[in-house]
Formats: C-alpha cells, sequence, structure tokens
C-alpha cells in the first residue's frame, strides 16, 4: 500500500545526500568517497529545483524519490554478500522512469571507457583515472545496470532507463544544498564515458535535457504500483 507522501518535492530534495551517510555506505566507501558524494547529490539538487531545467511537476513527490535501493532482490555475489548500492535519484512520469547517479570529475579532462571492448575502467585522456588512494583505477559499476535489470522485473510495464549526470566541481559552503559551483566547471567530454548495460554519461545540462526527453514534458500520472514499489525501496 503507498504510503502518504507530500506534494512538495523540496522536502525530498533536502534529502538528496542521506544515504551515502548511511552505515552500509561508510562501510562500502571510504571517508571522502561518502563525503564527496555526498556533496555531487547535494548539487544536483540545487540546479534540478532552479532554472526551470525541469518541469515544475517533476519536483514533487508523486514524481520523485531519492536514494532508492539499486539492489530490491536483494541479489548475491560470488562471495555470498549482498550487492550494495543505491540510486540517487529516481523520475517517473506515467509509466516512465529514469535513474539518476551523480558524478563530480576535475573540469575540463576527457573520460571515456573502451566500452566497445568491455573495458569499464576510466580514463583521464590516455591515462587510467584513480580517486582512490589505494593507487587502482577507477572502472564503471554495474550497479546502474543491475538497478535498471530488477526493477525492470518488479516492474514489467515501467520504461526504465538510467543516466550517469556530472554536476560542476568546486569548494561548497555549509548549508541545505551548498553553494552552486561555477557550471562551466565540468568535464571536458564525457560523451564515450560509459557503463555496463551503455548506460551513458551526460554533462549536466545535457542530463537534463535526456531527463525531459525520457519523461516527456507533459505530466501523467504515476500509476500506484510503481509508485508503491519505489516506495517500498528507499535505501537504509
Amino acid at each position: 500500500m503507498a504510503m502518504n507522501r507530500p506534494l512538495d518535492g523540496r522536502d525530498n530534495l533536502r534529502r538528496a545526500g542521506k544515504s551515502l551517510r548511511s552505515d552500509s555506505a561508510k562501510k562500502a566507501l571510504s571517508h571522502e568517497s561518502t563525503r564527496t558524494g555526498s556533496v555531487m547529490e547535494k548539487r544536483f539538487a540545487l540546479y534540478a529545483s532552479e532554472g526551470h531545467r525541469l518541469p515544475f511537476w517533476a519536483m514533487r513527490n508523486d514524481h520523485l524519490w531519492t536514494s532508492r535501493n539499486g539492489n530490491p532482490q536483494r541479489k548475491r555475489s560470488k562471495s555470498g554478500s549482498y550487492y550494495s548500492s543505491d540510486v540517487d535519484f529516481v523520475f517517473a512520469n506515467g509509466n516512465k522512469i529514469i535513474f539518476v547517479d551523480v558524478k563530480g570529475y576535475a573540469a575540463s579532462k576527457f573520460y571515456w571507457t573502451a566500452f566497445f571492448a568491455n573495458d569499464y575502467r576510466v580514463r583521464e585522456g590516455l591515462t587510467g583515472f584513480k580517486t582512490d588512494k589505494n593507487d587502482k583505477i577507477t572502472s564503471m559499476s554495474s550497479s546502474m545496470n543491475m538497478a535498471v535489470n530488477q526493477y525492470s522485473e518488479l516492474l514489467p510495464d515501467a520504461d526504465i532507463k538510467a543516466i550517469i549526470l556530472f554536476v560542476p566541481v568546486g569548494k561548497v559552503r555549509s548549508g541545505t544544498y551548498g553553494e552552486p559551483a561555477d557550471p562551466r566547471k565540468l568535464p571536458g567530454n564525457v560523451t564515450f564515458l560509459r557503463g555496463p548495460g551503455g548506460v551513458r554519461s551526460y554533462k549536466m545540462e545535457e542530463g537534463f535535457r535526456e531527463i525531459n526527453k525520457h519523461l516527456g514534458i507533459e505530466e501523467q500520472h504515476v500509476p500506484r504500483h510503481i509508485q508503491d514499489v519505489l516506495d517500498q525501496h528507499a535505501m537504509k
């Protein structure tokens, strides 16, 4: 049964980044990764809520969910442990759903993967991209593709898509959303930065256009069974 959810999505957006303060996130990620990820999610919430980048109805809580479980069917890895992943933002309109994974990489750089060869290690120019102190090259996660597959099984009548959206990087001050960074401080190119399942990356404005393209501009009622499933799978 669906929860009674307020229609004003601003309260929902203010919870952006909350899942990265959960115990599961702290166990899986470093302190720096969780802090940075939380800032990026809050920054997306700021840009999504201003500038008419999305239709006004997309901000309402019957069209928007934050921090959903990316493994709702609790599938296990080969080691027997549960995959732990979250979907930063979920937008729905009618039977169309789009998952948004928010990231922030250094400005002006060219990022890509050899996805055509099923090699999802991230390159920054001609060198491997490293974000952790263990000197390991970062790889694009399969979590978004897994989320699309699992929710497609739960909602076979839904048209589900996932994207990776890059927001500007830069220092922020403390606050509900954080101070908006210079919108020019985006990666130079992420066209060829793709993850498993063909999940594509977009710079901020391109990403918002892709959300609008998938959802459509005219508001449509989100069926109750879709709302129920998305309500039930909040990240804990």
